[in-house]
């Protein structure tokens, strides 16, 4: 695992983490960046999957983006670390790893540190 610093819309990776709205249409900050990025065909193929509720992720192509693939995740606010935080954060991490491993094309995945929605 290697941490980096750096614009998801760019990097080279098969997929990248999109934390997501439940209905699954752009939001703003990383979801905003990640739709522009892609163009609208991204936007079409989410909302037929959405909504999906908090903790449950899906995966779209990624479009006009480097990568092959955006999981969409939907994650609660992440606000002061309670226990009920935390592990709805690791449920949607879960999820997230979950869809990564249905797919068989890929090799590497970029995932923000820290959801918050």
């Amino acid at each position: 695992m290697r941490i980096i610093r750096a614009d998801i819309t760019k990097l080279d990776t098969d997929v990248i983490v999109n934390s997501a709205h439940p209905t699954l249409i752009a939001g703003s900050g990383i979801s905003g960046a990640i739709h522009n990025a892609s163009g609208p065909m991204l936007e079409q193929a989410a909302k037929v999957l959405g909504p999906i509720e908090p903790k449950q992720a899906a995966t779209t192509k990624a479009f006009n983006l480097p990568a092959k693939y955006v999981i969409h995740a939907v994650a609660l606010r992440f606000l002061r670390g309670n226990d009920d935080e935390v592990s709805s954060l690791r449920v949607t991490y879960i999820s997230v790893m979950k869809e990564y491993q249905s797919l068989s094309d890929v090799n590497s995945i970029a995932i923000p540190l820290l959801f918050r929605h």
